[in-house]
């Protein structure tokens, strides 16, 4: 991968801004995988916003092959950290913004509350840019600052994107370039524009709130007038004054503007929320990176970017000059800009990216199939479908049942669940009873009574020594570890169904069944097996102590005839001594039995918890199968490629969808393999911890685990059995795009000369020009000729290296030529560019540029809607639709995007020429005038003095010029204006603006009665009164002085 030598800083002004340094983020991360190779390139982003809707870490709709390309917070400035009507409130704290801010009262009504973000507002967007401009020119810096000390140079190339129909982006945009250039140091900087228009046909009802398209003619109004050199917007970072940036050497501010929508010249329509984007950004991608600035055939394009070949044509002059007065102007206004632009960007891909995606998510299905049900079917591989089994049989036999403790002898604790502290162990039942009486029957033997006496030791042992504390006092005691011991039969059984299916042994709809099995196991036969045990353990216990009352008695009889019969007396002490035993396991186990009976409710809660997990677990994998279907599906291929003759849509397809998918099945048919696959699949996405629980683990696997896991570890092992493939294989991935076109197309010369044909006529620019507005001859501007001082068009067409392959060599000759005979007659020819090292790549750049905004085709009837909405009929309503529509002033000073026409230019000079002859009229009465009064007029003499000197003829001097002014008044306790000159006169002549009144205008520093301000003095010079006044305008009017 090439490392950029250039730095390069990208700006997302709002919605449609942040949508597009979304998408070439991801870009960036599917050209650079590896994020050392990444991070060294020179390219920094900021996306600016009011609103947070595009932030937040791990974010699905940013993950890109199991990498988070989510906006960093140092990526991004909330803008939306200020109150506004707060700030409002105290407005006279912010002079920065008194340009933004000229009549609170106004401003305040017309922005109303915000919401969460601008809310179509551009005022308010802008407002809310102001009060973060420091954040955002140190925010710039920064970026600046990474990239330098990325690629060590200090070149800056600023890449500025919005949409101007919202509120944010398109209230912004202004003060982002202003401030941008302005910054010390920047002067040379390279700042571009990119601007999303109105579109025609709305992807959706609701995105007009009623200034959508009015919103973007101001944006554009705005954006003209700044690179005309006739708007100064306010510098939002200092006083307020202000900001003349406009270059001679830029013939601008910013360098370039691009304008954009979402059809193309051509007619293709595509969707401005999803596809237009992507569109946008693969377009700057393929500018900042993939634009050879060392190839000749690149030359000619770059200088279009840089709009080098206009030979003087920036620029449309104001047609409202009279030719007549042309040669006593020095310089004409400027009025319209031409230094606007439109892209189109044409990709014929091999979609090694899409394939790789599928080839993973296919066989990552097959992966979650095994996990799901393990069922295998030659030529089908693992299949989404459950096995029969009978698994009563299989796990309620007596050793599975004996290894998960879930058997009588656990369950009475007659074996330990729990392991002792101090790992002492205990003996059956049986053996325990046993044992003690062995060691007391010689002891109790000596006695008088042996039976009574060993009955009384035993009985003793029964109440105090069992297990160290007796029976009852053992089992009550383990009563308050119930729960634990549960748990821990629960954690027995739950480990060893993990570990069957880590290794594969079994899926997770056995261990779902399995579960369901145990619950109902533990609920219904294991109560009902203990019912069974205690009845008849007190079935056993009333027939031991029957047994042993008889053997009592026996004795006794035998103890009556003495030493004759001794013989006989230690045969009833051994079956004594057996029969107690016997008798005291039955009273050990029926108490444990009842122990045993509490412990399984228990047990039950504990199973049925452990059958939820599973259940949890179970659901995820199918959820994570339903998304892995999706992942399938949207991988699949997006257009019908060549095969489409219109070959309409930015990206064409050139792919073998059959091929991909034999590979995949080669993959997913090989029994062992995806044994082994389905095994490091697990590894992967199990964590390092230890297992606990299915719930446990249900919470740390999730579908973002699983998709992470497909991304970047299936993804490789699919890359490395890919990269082992024989040279005689088929191969899938790596390929060369003209390989694809070759096997499609071969050498067949018509069918390439229709690609190519096809190919050229579908890669317009996204914008619609006017064909009329592009011919008009405009007055006082030099006679429009295309191709070369308007609409002037380049074509790239980059082709990739054909390697060293003879074959493919030829057949990009073939193609090479096929593009330059399709060109016709007048246009000028594309550059191809042979040597591009995207292989997999054939693109087309297309750039319309040196057009005035009023050739796009649409944007006469967003001056409709504008004019509309700006003349209600209602002047408070009109005043606040002016300040939601322009981010500074009401746009009256602006000037018009669209020309005069012939009729209006003729009405303005025959006016003009009866101004002339009337004011001339004038001059001719006011000398005959003054001729009269010389020649009549009686001197008085002054005694002793000379006669006065001869008087000369007097001249009328020309008509005074207007001051320009756009004065505040305050009047009845209410401020009011700006008003111009005519309306001040107004004003007077209707008494409501005397020499009393205070008024101020920008560079006064106080409010001053209006007869002390010396440009006002003419205001009250007596005049001749007219005869119908006409009404004052911009604003209200204000209300009759009362003298």
């Amino acid at each position: 991968m090439v490392t950029l030598e250039s730095n390069h800083i990208l700006v997302g002004l709002g919605g449609t801004g942040g949508k597009i340094l979304r998408a070439f983020k991801m870009r960036m991360f599917e050209e650079f995988p590896n994020k050392e190779e990444r991070e060294k390139q020179p390219v920094a982003l900021l996306y600016v916003d009011s609103s947070r809707e595009m932030m937040g870490i791990g974010r699905a709709d940013m993950d890109v092959m199991g990498q988070d390309a989510s906006f960093g917070e140092n990526e991004f400035l909330f803008i939306k950290g200020c109150d506004v009507p707060d700030l409002l409130d105290n407005i006279d704290n912010h002079p920065e913004l008194r340009g933004i801010v000229n009549n609170v009262g106004a401003v305040r009504t017309a922005i109303g509350n915000l919401g969460e973000a601008a809310g179509q507002k551009r005022r308010a967007g802008r407002l809310l840019f102001a009060v973060n401009a420091r954040k955002y020119v140190d925010a710039l810096k920064n970026c600046f600052a990474k990239c330098n000390q990325r690629s060590g140079n200090n070149s800056k190339n600023i890449h500025i994107f919005a949409g101007l129909c919202g509120g944010t982006g398109s209230g912004s945009i202004i003060d982002a370039i202003v401030q941008a250039r302005n910054i010390q140091g920047w002067e040379e900087a390279q700042i571009n524009v990119y601007v999303m228009i109105p579109e025609q046909d709305l992807p959706k009802a609701d995105m007009d709130k009623g200034r959508y398209y009015e919103n973007g003619y101001a944006a554009l109004r705005e954006l003209n007038a700044l690179q005309c050199g006739r708007f100064d917007p306010c510098d939002v970072l200092s006083s307020g004054s202000p900001l003349h940036l406009f270059s001679e050497r830029i013939k601008g501010v910013a360098n370039g503007i691009a304008v954009y929508s979402n059809v193309n010249s051509n007619g293709h329509l595509v969707n401005s929320f999803t596809e237009l984007p992507k569109i946008v950004s693969d377009y700057v991608y393929s500018r900042v990176f993939l634009i050879n600035s060392k190839s000749s055939e690149c030359q000619d394009i770059i200088r279009a970017f840089n709009f080098e070949n206009m030979d003087g044509a920036e620029f449309e002059y104001d047609e409202c000059v009279s030719p007549n007065e042309i040669m006593n102007t020095q310089e004409l206004p400027i009025v319209r800009t031409k230094k606007l632009y439109s892209f189109g960007l044409k990709r014929i891909i091999y979609p090694e990216m899409r394939i790789l995606k599928h080839m993973t998510y296919s066989v990552g299905q097959s992966v979650l199939y095994q996990f799901r049900y393990n069922n295998w079917r030659p030529n089908l591989g693992f299949i989404n479908e459950e096995q029969n089994f009978d698994y009563r049989a299989e796990y309620l036999k007596d050793e599975v049942l004996n290894r998960w403790m879930l058997d009588e002898s656990h369950l009475t604790l007659e074996e330990e669940v729990l392991t002792a502290k101090d790992g002492a162990t205990y003996d059956s039942f049986s053996k325990e009873w046993k044992s003690r009486i062995f060691d007391f029957a010689e002891f109790c033997s000596e006695n008088e009574y042996p039976l009574a006496e060993l009955s009384k030791q035993m009985n003793a042992m029964f109440d105090d020594s069992f297990r160290d504390e007796g029976v009852r006092n053992y089992y009550n005691t383990k009563l308050r570890s119930l729960n634990a011991i549960a748990q821990e039969i629960r954690k027995n059984i739950e480990k060893e169904l993990f570990g069957k299916w880590r290794d594969g042994a079994i899926s997770i709809m056995e261990l779902s069944r399995i579960g369901e099995l145990l619950a109902s196991y533990v609920a219904d036969d294991l109560k009902k097996k203990l019912d069974a045990s205690v009845n008849s353990a007190k079935d056993n216990l009333q027939e031991s102590d029957d047994i042993l009352s008889d053997i009592t008695t026996d004795w006794a009889e035998v103890g009556f005839f003495g030493k004759f019969v001794t013989k006989k007396k230690e045969d009833h002490y051994v079956k004594y001594q057996d029969e107690l035993a016997y008798n005291l396991e039955l009273r050990t186990r029926l108490i444990g039995l009842d122990f045993a009976r509490q412990l399984a409710s228990e047990l039950q809660r504990e199973i049925g918890r452990m059958s939820d997990g599973i259940n949890a677990f179970s659901k995820m994998l199918s959820d994570a199968i339903d998304e892995t279907n999706r992942l399938i599906t949207a991988q699949q291929k997006i257009n019908k490629g060549l095969e489409d003759e219109t070959m309409e849509g930015a990206v064409i397809e050139v792919s073998e969808e059959e091929r991909m998918v034999k590979y995949e099945d080669d993959i997913r048919f090989d029994k062992e393999g995806m044994g082994n696959i389905a095994r490091q699949f697990r590894e992967a996405i199990l964590p390092d911890s230890d297992f606990r629980s299915f719930g446990d683990l249900c919470n740390k696997v999730n579908e973002k685990t699983i998709k992470h896991a497909f991304d970047i570890t299936l993804s490789e092992r699919i890359l490395s059995k890919h990269a082992d493939l024989p040279p005689s294989s088929t191969k899938v991935l790596g390929l060369n795009i003209l390989t694809q076109l070759r096997q499609k197309l071969g050498s067949n010369r018509q069918k390439i000369q229709e690609f190519a044909h096809n190919l050229l006529k579908q890669s317009g620019a996204y914008i619609n020009l006017d064909r009329n507005q592009i011919i008009s001859n405009i007055r006082n501007n030099d006679q429009p000729d295309e191709n070369k001082n308007i609409n002037l068009r380049e074509v790239l067409i980059s082709i990739p290296s054909p390697e060293d392959d003879p074959d493919l060599k030829d057949f990009a000759n073939d193609l090479k030529s096929a593009f330059e005979e399709q060109v016709e007659n007048g246009v000028k020819p594309p550059k191809i560019f042979m040597e591009s090292t995207r292989k997999n790549e054939l693109s087309i750049i297309t750039i319309n540029y040196a057009f005035p905004m009023r050739a796009i085709t649409w944007l006469a009837g967003y001056k409709n809607r504008y004019d509309k909405f700006l003349h209600t009929g209602n002047a408070n309503k009109d005043l606040g639709n002016a300040i939601l529509l322009h981010s500074e002033g009401l746009g009256k000073n602006l000037p018009e995007i669209f020309a005069k026409s012939d009729a209006e230019l003729r009405k303005m000079d025959e006016e003009r020429v009866l101004q002339n002859t009337l004011q001339q009229q004038q001059f001719v009465n006011n000398a005959s005038m003054s001729q009269q009064m010389n020649e009549t007029a009686v001197v008085p003499q002054v005694p002793g003095a000379g006669a006065p000197p001869q008087m000369p003829s007097m001249q009328t001097p020309p008509p005074p010029i207007e001051p320009n002014v756009q004065l505040f008044c305050y009047i009845a306790n209410q401020q009011y204006g700006p008003y111009d000159w005519q309306t001040c006169k107004q004003l007077v002549q209707n008494g409501q603006l005397i020499q009393q009144t205070p008024v101020w205008e920008q560079g006064m520093a106080a409010w001053t009665p209006a007869g002390q301000v010396p440009k006002l003095s003419q205001l009250f010079a007596p005049t001749m009164p007219s005869e119908m006044p006409m009404p004052p305008t911009p604003g209200a009017v204000p209300p009759p002085m009362k003298m």
